[in-house]
């Protein structure tokens, strides 16, 4: 297994590492980059103040000796020594440990990453499974980001649960403000979808409201501010964007409903028809001008008609119902794996997955879902 294949690589380097400073520190001077209080301040792992202490010539140096060691070619980078923490970690079970370094591609892919938050945070991470435990209804995990922790009461088959509360940890920053509810799950969710997913595409299960919020800002702004903004906690990117794209002097207004009528959906509170007409009508409005035959009005109908199953008495099931008689569409916005794979936005029909197979075929009746 691949991912056993990079444990083991990653575990042999961390019991090289002592030998790897003492080599390391026998180079010439040139090379050396460490001061003095560097050096009387280092630690057992290499980062010291939240900055990495190497040089690119020390890290060459340490690739070359590894590469020998384990007889194959390893890169070192940030990526690898934010996992390093994973090994680090005596909370986590082995298989814990080799589950979390399948994220190695979601770190890859994202240029904005605190990695020194990350570091940490999954440093101290425990994972927990309590089938008692009492966070409220249809509540299947959590993580609490001050305590590193996350609780896992009940996970699908697919491990959708813990795929989701470790992108949680990876990104949390503790002392600062929250992104707002739907931005937050609904990026979550769309990574643990685009990075673990067998049909990361079809979302029908989970936070389906709030990924079309994300989806809808990640068409007007750009997946790349989204995911800046995400990466730093900081909803201020995606404002800025939004004013500078659709001239609106508020944009924190369109951000408040998208909150707001997620929110009430998710809390089983009826939700306010005003706003999710506001959000109708802000879409109209900045897509008037776009090219009717383009991706991206394609895309702003789609997401208009999701929308508007919020107006409905059971928005879930309106959601999936939109689904089964639309399809859906397949457009990766984060994973760089799944935009080589898929370059080309395209609809495809609910009961055909995306590698050609018959999808099972469902439809509602008296608000049950049925398969057949």
């Amino acid at each position: 297994m691949q991912q056993l294949g990079d444990y083991n690589k990653k575990r042999t380097l961390k019991e090289l590492k002592s030998f790897l400073k003492i080599y390391l520190f026998s180079l010439t001077t040139s090379v050396i980059t460490l001061t003095a209080i560097d050096l009387y301040a280092y630690k057992d792992n290499i980062y010291y103040h939240n900055e990495i202490k190497l040089s690119d010539k020390e890290i060459e140096e340490m690739e070359e000796l590894v590469s020998e060691t384990v007889g194959e070619e390893i890169t070192i980078n940030n990526n690898s020594i934010v996992l390093d923490a994973v090994i680090e970690n005596e909370n986590l079970t082995e298989s814990e440990k080799e589950f979390i370094y399948s994220y190695k591609n979601l770190l890859e892919d994202n240029p904005y990453l605190d990695k020194t938050n990350a570091y940490n945070n999954l440093k101290k991470l425990d994972i927990i499974y309590d089938k008692n435990a009492d966070y409220g209804k249809d509540v299947m995990g959590v993580y609490i980001n001050t305590d590193n922790e996350i609780t896992i009461i009940e996970d699908t088959p697919e491990k959708g649960t813990i795929f989701h509360e470790v992108i949680h940890c990876i990104y949390s920053h503790r002392y600062i403000k929250r992104l707002p509810r739907f931005f937050n799950e609904g990026m979550t969710e769309i990574l643990a979808n685009e990075y673990f997913s067998k049909n990361p595409f079809k979302e029908t299960t989970s936070y389906p409201y709030e990924i079309t919020m994300v989806k809808i800002l990640c068409e007007i702004v750009g997946e790349d501010k989204v995911l800046e903004a995400y990466s730093k906690e900081d909803m201020t990117i995606v404002e800025e964007e939004l004013r500078n794209k659709t001239n609106i002097s508020e944009p924190k207004e369109i951000i408040e409903r998208m909150e707001s009528t997620t929110t009430a959906l998710q809390n089983n509170e009826k939700i306010d028809a005003e706003k999710v007409r506001d959000i109708i009508v802000f879409l109209d409005r900045y897509y008037e001008n776009i090219d009717n035959n383009s991706i991206e009005y394609e895309m702003y109908l789609y997401n208009k008609n999701i929308v508007k199953g919020l107006y409905d008495k059971t928005p879930n099931i309106k959601y999936i119902c939109n689904i089964v008689e639309n399809g859906y569409y397949i457009k990766p916005y984060f994973s760089e794996e799944l935009k080589d794979k898929y370059n080309n936005p395209y609809h495809i029909d609910y009961y055909e997955d995306i590698e050609g197979n018959n999808d099972t075929k469902k439809y509602v009746k008296n608000n049950d879902i049925i398969s057949i």
